[in-house]
């Protein structure tokens, strides 16, 4: 049994038979793309951006461990739409659903943003920082807990913010039934 062992990406893929809109992006680039060198800068380094989510809208989020704070750019502009820092600190994993909700790691809890809203609920408990999120078809929450070598999961429908483990056992190791520092996650439906 092969193991899995990553220190740097973990690609958990579950088959999901349903006929539902997508909650992530997945751009389509020509064969003939090509960098512009030209490009506008929204984030730099001195705001110590982490996560970053690009929607179906083209719209930019980006957290940034720095400043204690997420913002959000249109593809269209260098000036942030939108900025919210409720709660935050040291933020890294972001993921944006379709509705517009905005999901982001406040280090021992996953926070959600509603759409346009100024404040934040807790959404799920997590032991590490999640360092990728993802949000499924199904309204399930994961979260690769990379300080944790866990990978976590919540019902976002169930009535407990406790979330359950679905891969890895806290120990960081090549043995099957263990991981190394997750900081990726994409689902698959």
């Amino acid at each position: 049994m092969a193991s899995i062992y990553s220190s740097e990406w973990l690609l958990i893929g579950i088959l999901l038979h349903l006929s539902a809109g997508i909650s992530f992006n997945q751009p389509k680039f020509s064969p003939c793309a090509y960098w512009n060198p030209n490009g506008t800068f929204f984030a730099n380094a001195s705001s110590k951006p982490f996560g970053l989510f690009v929607s179906v809208n083209n719209i930019v989020y980006a957290s940034e461990q720095a400043t204690n704070r997420f913002q959000v750019w249109s593809n269209s502009g260098d000036t942030p739409i939108r900025t919210a820092s409720a709660g935050l600190s040291n933020p890294a994993a972001i993921f944006v659903h379709d509705n517009g909700d905005v999901y982001i790691d406040k280090g021992s809890t996953v926070a959600k943003w509603t759409s346009n809203s100024t404040s934040s609920i807790d959404v799920m408990n997590v032991d590490a920082q999640c360092m990728g999120m993802f949000v499924d078809m199904n309204n399930a929450l994961y979260c690769s807990a990379g300080g944790s070598n866990k990978v976590l999961k919540r019902a976002l429908n169930s009535s407990t913010m406790n979330a359950t483990v679905i891969a890895g056992n806290g120990t960081c190791s090549s043995q099957p039934n263990t991981i190394c520092n997750p900081h990726g996650i994409f689902i698959d439906n």
